[in-house]
C-alpha cells in the first residue's frame, strides 16, 4: 500500500489517540490508590494521558504542515510474518509451552530477517526461550506455562494456571 508522507503520519496519531483513549478508559475502571501508595490504575492512567496527549500534538504537527509529498510502501512482508507469529505465540503459549513456543517464534524472527544459517537459528532460539524461562523463574519467581503434555504437573504437582512462586 502506497501513501504520503502526510497520511501516514496523520494514520499513526490516529491509531496512537485512540489508543490512549483505550487506555484511559481501562484505567478508570481500577483503583488509583493514594498519594503514598499508587494502585494498579495510576501508572496505566499516567501512561494513557502522555500517549493521547503526544499523539495529539503529532496530528496538530502534521495538519499544520505542507508534508512530504513522496509516496512511502507500507507492509514490508517480514513484519508481516512476524506479526503473524506474534499472534500464533499469544495463541499457542498455554497449549504448547512457553520454551517450545518461544523456541519458534526466536527461530523464525531470526530467519526472517538474518542471514544466520537455520541451525544457528534453532541455537539462537533456544538459548533465548531457555534464559527467558530462567528469568521468569527465578529472578521473578513466575513459573511460566509449560503446555497441556503434562510437564507442569510432573514439575509441580499440580495442573493449572501459571502462578507467583512463594
Amino acid at each position: 500500500m502506497n501513501v504520503t508522507d502526510r497520511k501516514g503520519d496523520l494514520i499513526i496519531s490516529g491509531g496512537l489517540c485512540a489508543m490512549g483513549i483505550f487506555v484511559i478508559l481501562k484505567a478508570r475502571a481500577m483503583p488509583y490508590g493514594e498519594a503514598t501508595v499508587p494502585g494498579p490504575g495510576f501508572l496505566p492512567m499516567i501512561l494513557g494521558v502522555l500517549l493521547f496527549g503526544i499523539s495529539v500534538i503529532l496530528g496538530i504537527k502534521v495538519l499544520f504542515s505542507r508534508g512530504n509529498p513522496v509516496s512511502i510502501h507500507l507492509g514490508h512482508h517480514s513484519m508481516v510474518s512476524i506479526l503473524i507469529a506474534m499472534v500464533l505465540l499469544a495463541g499457542l503459549l498455554e497449549r504448547a509451552g512457553f520454551l517450545s513456543v518461544m523456541t519458534l517464534f526466536v527461530f523464525l524472527s531470526l530467519k526472517t530477517l538474518s542471514r544466520l544459517r537455520w541451525w544457528m537459528c534453532l541455537l539462537w532460539g533456544l538459548v533465548a526461550a531457555f534464559v527467558a524461562y530462567g528469568f521468569f523463574g527465578l529472578v521473578l519467581g513466575f513459573l511460566c506455562p509449560l503446555g497441556s503434555g503434562g510437564t507442569r504437573e510432573m514439575l509441580t504437582g499440580e495442573a493449572g494456571p501459571p502462578r507467583r512462586l512463594a
